[in-house]
C-alpha cells in the first residue's frame, strides 16, 4: 500500500509499536529522525491503533526550530544533532508550533523523516496513546 502511494518501491528500516499516556512517555521531546539503525530515512510513518479518548486536539505535531526551521539539515554534524536534541527538544521557547496532524483510529499518517515532530499534546489518556511507527526509504 505504501508502495502504491509513494509510486516506488520502499525499503522499510525499522518499525516498532510505542504507548503514552498520562505517566508513560510525557516529555515533549521534539526531535527528526535523521538516522535510524545506520541508515538515512526518507519517510516516517505513524498508524493511529488505540480508538480517540480525548476531544481536545492531539495527535502528532510538526514544529519550527528557530534555528533550522521546519527540519533537520541534511548536512548536520552527529554531535550538532545530539546537542540540539538535549539541550531543545523539551524547550519550547525553541519551537513553533507548525500545525498537528490529528488522531483518529487507524489513520497512518506519512511526512518526511527529517521533519521536526513530536506528539501532541505531551500528555495522552489513562489508557493510553498507541501507534505503530515505521521508517523507511524510497527506492
Amino acid at each position: 500500500m505504501i508502495s502504491k502511494k509513494e509510486g516506488h518501491e520502499i525499503e522499510p528500516i525499522t518499525g516498532f509499536f510505542r504507548i503514552s499516556n498520562n505517566e508513560l512517555d510525557t516529555d515533549w521531546r521534539i526531535h527528526a529522525d535523521s538516522i535510524m539503525f545506520d541508515q538515512k530515512p526518507d519517510r516516517a510513518v505513524v498508524l493511529y491503533i488505540s480508538p480517540k479518548e480525548s476531544e481536545e486536539l492531539h495527535g502528532t505535531a510538526l514544529w519550527e526550530h528557530e534555528f533550522y526551521g521546519n527540519s533537520l539539515p541534511k548536512n548536520i554534524t552527529n554531535e550538532e544533532h545530539d546537542k540540539m536534541l538535549q539541550e531543545d527538544a523539551n524547550d519550547l521557547s525553541k519551537w513553533r508550533l507548525n500545525t498537528v496532524l490529528g488522531y483518529e483510529q487507524n489513520r497512518l499518517i506519512s511526512y518526511p523523516a527529517n521533519y521536526f515532530h513530536s506528539k501532541y499534546p505531551n500528555k495522552s489518556w489513562k489508557q493510553g496513546r498507541q501507534v505503530f511507527v515505521m521508517f523507511y526509504k524510497v527506492k
